[in-house]
């Protein structure tokens, strides 16, 4: 088996050398592969994430999208999602990574769909994500099912791994898409 620290590496260093131009087209391609999805329909909070790092770029969705809510994160490893309004008010965090400025947070269980980043992913729906935990301690209110958030993995099609094993606090994704495919765990 393959340690976590390990795998993340080498799925950043393969992201890492995505070309900008690269990046771009095979953004639009998730984002049209969003977009044909059902997930969104009739959802009006979708929290996403502005990318950093190669990430898949979301941004072109977010005037398609009905009440789009960013990441932002709080001391003491702390993360909520705050209103989206414009790519004017993003300011940028202790991680580089952009963050609406604004006070409008919404409570973890008003959030319809969630789109997260990911480093790797594997059909069963776990995903390695930087290390942080930010996400699992958000949506921990997923694993008693009451309240459930759709999460939704986006990824290129080659951060896709088996080796990856599920750890007890990891929240399992509804659904990963990439810029290939829909893929239902």
């Amino acid at each position: 088996m393959i340690n976590k620290s390990t795998l993340r590496k080498h799925f950043l260093a393969k992201r890492n050398r995505l070309s900008a131009q690269k990046v771009k087209q095979l953004s639009r391609d998730v984002c049209r592969q969003i977009l044909s999805t059902s997930f969104l329909q009739k959802t009006d909070n979708i929290a996403c994430y502005s990318a950093t790092f190669n990430e898949v770029t979301l941004t072109p969705l977010f005037n398609e999208l009905a009440h789009v809510f960013l990441p932002v994160i709080k001391a003491n490893h702390k993360m909520v999602f705050s209103r989206y309004t414009s790519v004017q008010e993003l300011v940028q965090n202790k991680y580089g990574i952009f963050e609406p400025n604004s006070q409008q947070i919404i409570a973890a269980k008003e959030i319809a769909v969630c789109l997260l980043p990911l480093v790797a992913f594997n059909r069963q729906g776990i995903r390695l994500g930087m290390g942080g935990g930010y996400y699992d301690r958000y949506f921990e209110h997923n694993k008693d099912n009451k309240i459930s958030t759709k999460l939704i993995g986006i990824a290129y099609d080659f951060q896709e791994s088996d080796t990856i094993q599920a750890q007890s606090w990891d929240i399992p994704l509804d659904a990963i898409i990439t810029n290939k495919e829909v893929i239902k765990p």
